[in-house]
Order: C-alpha cells, then sequence, then structure tokens
C-alpha cells in the first residue's frame, strides 16, 4: 500500500470508481454533525457518475448501526427499517472477490488492525484500483495516514 501522503481534495478529478465504506454510507442514512456534508459526497458521486463499489458485509455493518441506534429508542424501529430500505437502493455495486478475505486479512496483521471488516474495504479498494473513501479517522490513521487509496472525501 502506498504510504505517500497526497491526497486529492474531492472535486478536483473525476473518479471513475471509488470503494465507499460503512462510516461514509451512514452518515448518508443517519443524521450526524456532518451528514450534509456527506450527502454532498454523495450528491457529487452520483451526477459525476462515478461506480461505487463495496464488499458485500456493508449491508450488514450499516445495517448494525441502523438496528443499535433503533435499539436505543433514537429512531423508531420502522424509520430504521426504512432507511435499511434506502440503503437497498443506492447506487453501491457490492463486491466479492475471490482473494479478499486473504488479502484483508494481510492488511489487518500488517497494520494492527483488530478486526478484518475495515481491511477488506481497504482491499476491496486496493484490488479494483478504486480508491477508498472513509470517514474513518481512526482506519486513515493506523493506515500511516492520507494516501493516494485512502481518502476521508469530507476533508
Amino acid at each position: 500500500m502506498n504510504q505517500v501522503i497526497a491526497s486529492m481534495p474531492f472535486g478536483d478529478a473525476l473518479e471513475l470508481s471509488v470503494c465507499v465504506d460503512a462510516s461514509l454510507v451512514v452518515k448518508w442514512l443517519v443524521s450526524e454533525a456532518d451528514s450534509t456534508e456527506a450527502l454532498t459526497v454523495l450528491e457529487r458521486l452520483i451526477h459525476g457518475s462515478t461506480q461505487m463499489v463495496a464488499p458485500y458485509l456493508i449491508d450488514y455493518e450499516v445495517a448494525s448501526v441502523l438496528r443499535r441506534i433503533a435499539a436505543r429508542g433514537e429512531v423508531a424501529v420502522d424509520e430504521a427499517l426504512a432507511r435499511v430500505a434506502l440503503l437497498e437502493m443506492l447506487p453501491i455495486r457490492r463486491l466479492h472477490s475471490p482473494f479478499l478475505l486473504r488479502r484483508a486479512w494481510e492488511i489487518a496483521s500488517r497494520y494492527g488492525l483488530p478486526t478484518v471488516y475495515d481491511a477488506c474495504y481497504v482491499a476491496l479498494a486496493e484490488i479494483t484500483g478504486a480508491r477508498l473513501y472513509t470517514c474513518d479517522e481512526a482506519l486513515i490513521s493506523a493506515l500511516g495516514g492520507k494516501s493516494d487509496l485512502i481518502v476521508n472525501p469530507m476533508r
């Protein structure tokens, strides 16, 4: 993985394909402090005809967040289910590569990540040649900071 600290701000170039992770997608579906900015990113991706990809696990990760906020009473269960339906309609191509799990394990081991979940997004971005869009600053930091592969599109 390239450790060069050189991130191109969103909008400076047309991305043909980006890998989106759960930390960004949740912001599209749950009202958070920076959700408006995240929705602007989504709008730019859609209007720019950028193909969004993610590993299949994205649906389970995001649905788990929605279930958790419903269980805490932050949103009604029906509202959380409506947001799951929106998740299913997002134009994200869910992919599975035969080498994804093994590569995710290698990335998690190399960078000291405690699970392979986040590493799956990194591995998929690497395998597809897409830039990873994540709002997970801890992941970005664990991977050595911003690079040409890993970007927080809201920074």
